[in-house]
């Protein structure tokens, strides 16, 4: 596998994350799992990322 495929792999798999997480009606699993290990502070730039 090739330098760019595993960095385009990588992109993607942090990038469907991000996006779960930006929804958290959609996904309460990952709303909690993110409350759990701290990332409520992270909140205030909701609507930097989700817009």
């Amino acid at each position: 596998m090739g330098l760019i495929t595993r960095i385009a792999d990588k992109a993607g798999a942090l990038g469907s994350v991000v996006s779960a997480m930006g929804c958290a009606a959609c996904f309460p699993a990952i709303a909690s799992l993110g409350a759990v290990i701290g990332l409520g502070f992270l909140s205030e730039y909701e609507g930097l990322f989700v817009s």
